[in-house]
């Protein structure tokens, strides 16, 4: 895996989910289709950590 916070490929994106969750993702294909991409973004949405904050700003 790379020290970049980009996601490289769906392997890297697999080991991640399955490293930081200490489980098995087997149903998560590797191989690069739009169907498997979706299906990562799922489950990294799902299992993610990302901070988005609240910003009080609003749009008129």
């Amino acid at each position: 895996m790379s020290a970049t916070p980009v996601i490289n490929n769906l392997y890297e994106a697999k080991a991640l989910l399955e490293m930081t969750r200490g489980e098995k993702f087997d149903e998560l294909k590797t191989f690069s289709t739009i169907a498997n991409a979706f299906a990562m973004h799922e489950k990294l949405m799902l299992h993610g950590i990302r901070y988005r904050p609240n910003y009080k700003i609003a749009i008129a």
